[in-house]
């Protein structure tokens, strides 16, 4: 959930990788905000966060039971209905009219809202004492490390309190912390706390790492190359690598001379309004310019495709698993090492998870006549259904992947 005035938004939600880059973390901005904590932005493990708000929650619940039942005086919402049919059903939204966030008449609610929130929470005379206690909690959390990556070395990234974002990290092979070495962090690229790591990938020999950094929270990500050994950035920035709207994936080739991205509408290449949907992939070549890299694959897919990139162990292969939005539908697209493109397995093919094998061939799990799910292997070097044999029948207990 968030809540936002004209000069930006806040907001307390699952950290998103619904792909497979972002941590399993929550943000407390909005918490820490509203409870005025002598910290800026933390990105905290869930297992901290989870009991330290229901606690928070269960307090402000309870001391202020006399507060609600004589009820705050809510600012006027008014009912504007819009009506649509969902296959055949009719739905009825009546403040539709509230997503416009850029309205001034929104600004204007959300700000009457706000200030309705403020004065409830500073009446509460427990509210310092919650406010200590979560700042003490938040300093003082264990040190995590999440996100590994084996790339000739392990990486990772580490949140180590009372450091603001979660920084990269080389371990050696084994995980011994003790060999453990600071790659890049952002506290000291910007000591405000607010530019954050979106993901990393690193290239396949572990010398170099593409970064995606945004600031202010809003995942609006410019993806930047360091060198693993020095922790020095080259030349190459890309921006627009991900935003909220379909995140974003990058994936380097074999030999570490560049790297697939996803790429959003530049310039005027679309309307305004597609401007961070529409997304492709794109091949940047190691100290060229980003106006020379070339379209890869993507023109075809639908507005709201979502698109993850993986590569084989060795390189030579690179998956595009597409997202058709958040509705289930999930289309596979291999790049041979030739860099034909294969699509493997379209939107309405009920392939829901497919991964790149050691053995030559890509293993997915399938409910197409098969409503729990199978598990099909299919050959890389002829990348289709139709070459597709089974490896695990549908069982009474539903395939989890």
């Amino acid at each position: 959930m968030g809540c936002g005035d004209g000069g930006g938004r806040y907001y307390l939600r699952l950290s998103r990788r619904r792909r497979s880059f972002a941590p399993p973390a929550v943000h407390v901005e909005f918490a820490a905000m509203q409870l005025r904590l002598p910290v800026a932005r933390y990105r905290v493990a869930k297992a901290c966060v989870g009991p330290m708000l229901r606690c928070c929650c269960f307090v402000l619940g309870a001391t202020s039971a006399i507060t609600v039942a004589a009820g705050p005086d809510y600012p006027p919402t008014a009912k504007r209905p819009v009506t649509e049919t969902y296959h055949g059903v009719t739905v009825v939204d009546d403040f539709r009219w509230l997503e416009d966030d850029a309205s001034p008449e929104v600004k204007r609610w959300v700000a009457e809202q706000n200030a309705l929130t403020r004065r409830y929470l500073d009446a509460l005379p427990q509210r310092p004492a919650i406010a200590a206690r979560v700042g003490e909690l938040l300093r003082t959390s264990p040190v995590r490390r999440y996100d590994f990556e084996y790339r000739s070395r392990l990486f990772a990234l580490k949140l180590q309190p009372p450091k603001n974002q979660p920084m990269l990290v080389a371990l050696p092979v084994s995980g011994d912390i003790r060999g453990e070495r600071v790659v890049l962090d952002p506290n000291l690229l910007d000591p405000s706390g607010r530019t954050a790591i979106d993901f990393f990938r690193t290239s396949y020999d572990g010398k170099r790492v593409v970064v995606s950094l945004s600031t202010n929270g809003s995942e609006d990500g410019t993806a930047y190359v360091y060198d693993v050994a020095t922790g020095g950035r080259l030349d190459d920035v890309i921006p627009g690598v991900t935003y909220p709207t379909a995140g974003g994936s990058v994936e380097w080739n074999a030999d570490g001379s560049g790297f697939y991205y996803t790429r959003y509408p530049q310039g005027d290449e679309r309307p305004t309004e597609d401007r961070h949907f529409f997304q492709q992939v794109y091949f940047h070549r190691l100290g060229t310019p980003v106006a020379s890299d070339r379209y890869v694959i993507g023109r075809e897919f639908p507005r709201i495709a979502e698109i993850e990139l993986k590569g084989s162990r060795d390189g030579r292969h690179l998956l595009a698993v597409v997202r058709n939005g958040d509705g289930g539908e999930i289309a596979y697209h291999l790049r041979g090492p030739h860099g034909r493109w294969r699509e493997v397995a379209g939107f309405n093919d009920g392939v829901k998870q497919l991964a790149l094998g050691d053995d030559g061939k890509l293993y997915g799990m399938s409910i197409k006549d098969a409503p729990l799910g199978r598990i099909i292997a299919i050959p890389m070097l002829r990348p289709s259904l139709a070459f597709a044999k089974l490896v695990v029948p549908e069982a009474k207990i539903v395939a989890e992947g």
